[in-house]
């Protein structure tokens, strides 16, 4: 059961991003939706590359990818080795 507290947040929360994606007449089921999930939908642009493409190269993150790209600049390795 949720909070009082935590209803009104996410009321709250839904109700900015409503404003945020520019619905015209939202409903209590829109608000109630972007207040839960906060993407409108789980498009490639939208949702998580590692989901959508795995865990390869097309799956990292744009962080991973420049630290991969400052990682081959440097010369050095793509995991550093354990120590044991």
């Amino acid at each position: 059961m949720l909070s009082r507290e935590s209803l009104r947040r996410r009321k709250r929360d839904g109700t900015r991003m409503v404003r945020l994606w520019d619905y015209q007449n939202p409903t209590a089921r829109c608000i109630g939706k972007a207040g839960q999930t906060r993407k409108p939908c789980s498009c490639p642009l939208c949702g998580n590359p590692r989901r959508l493409c795995g865990n390869g190269t097309d799956g990292l993150t744009l962080q991973e990818r420049r630290a991969r790209q400052k990682d081959d600049a440097d010369g050095t390795q793509d995991a550093p080795a354990r120590k044991a």
